[in-house]
């Protein structure tokens, strides 16, 4: 007898299994709920990874089933599945082939960031006593965000239509990933020695809750509630909430929206320059009127505009005008 015989060839093994599995009909139907990671899209097919706590599977949406999906599959997505487990004998795997699948809720990141968000507002972090007022007007304005992302480009931009005497200072930092949240706090801390700005904006654009999730990190939040500059939070998009937003003195939307928090309009500026021009010529031509001055009827009533109301002053014939003092606040 060949003792080369007793040996099965890879092929003969992966076929094997893969006649078991497409032949055990409890693998026909079955029912997942997991964590969805790595995914991603490619000819119209959604390739991903189901998770739990102790192990992971393998899956794939065809397209004519993503086709029809009323929400988009994104890492982090907590989900429940209807499909079937077929191999790939080729390869000696086997995958979740979907043929239904709908939202669970967020998974394992999305709760931690609500554990987090109850632990630190428990103890003052969001407080709104501790919040430092945005300043009305800047000099110098840093901002901390990657230097290659779109993000900086929208709050420069911002920044020089709205108000272009400003300097702008870059802190440049990680803005997803692991190594983002040390990444960050060293710019924070760098802005805080250097002293050279009145106002920070921590910024990046849009992405998957687990793209931002860096801005959930708890020694992250510590540090900016520690930082002794006021701080403007602009990350992701108008629906996108992370630990940052509720720690920082003030929250916007987007990159964009934190430029225009921290920057006044220079054409309000200019009409609010004219309109107190306007008033200042008006009262001046009053101051300069002559001490006393014959009025030709008995009576009248001299109109100034002051802030937007009228003042009637009223006045008899041959008397004479006393000087009225007024303060502005503007």
């Amino acid at each position: 007898m060949n003792v080369e015989s007793k040996y099965y060839t890879v092929s003969a093994i992966n076929n094997y299994i893969a006649y078991k599995l497409s032949t055990d009909v409890a693998l026909k139907v079955v029912y997942v709920r997991g964590e969805l990671s790595n995914v991603r899209v490619s000819k119209g097919h959604i390739y991903f990874v189901l998770k739990d706590s102790e192990s992971e599977l393998s899956g794939i949406i065809f397209a004519n089933i993503a086709s029809k999906l009323t929400f988009m599959p994104k890492d982090g997505m907590q989900v429940l599945i209807i499909g079937s487990v077929t191999p790939y004998s080729k390869k000696g795997t086997y995958n979740l082939l979907v043929n239904e699948i709908k939202e669970n809720g967020k998974g394992y990141l999305y709760q931690k960031f609500l554990e987090t968000k109850e632990r630190l507002e428990s103890i003052g972090l969001f407080s709104p006593d501790h919040k430092k007022r945005i300043p009305m007007y800047s000099e110098n304005i840093g901002i901390i965000t990657s230097q290659t992302g779109d993000a900086l480009n929208d709050i420069v931009s911002t920044i020089n239509k709205r108000f272009p005497l400003v300097s702008i200072y870059l802190y440049p930092a990680l803005v997803q990933g692991p190594d983002a949240p040390k990444s960050l706090i060293k710019a924070l801390n760098k802005a805080s020695l250097e002293k050279k700005v009145d106002v920070v904006i921590i910024a990046r654009g849009g992405g998957s809750f687990e793209d931002l999730n860096c801005f959930n990190d708890e020694t992250l939040a510590k540090a900016i509630y520690e930082f002794d500059i006021p701080i403007v939070s602009g990350v992701g998009h108008e629906n996108d909430y992370t630990i940052c937003d509720f720690v920082c003195d003030d929250r916007a939307p987007t990159p964009t929206g934190a430029a225009v928090k921290v920057t006044p309009d220079k054409t309000v500026l200019f009409q609010t320059i004219d309109n107190v021009k306007h008033k200042l010529s008006i009262l001046m031509t009053f101051l300069l009127l002559p001490a006393s001055v014959h009025l030709v009827r008995p009576s009248l009533h001299i109109l100034l505009l002051i802030k937007g109301k009228s003042f009637p002053i009223k006045r008899k014939a041959s008397t004479t005008f006393q000087v009225f003092s007024f303060s502005y606040a503007y």
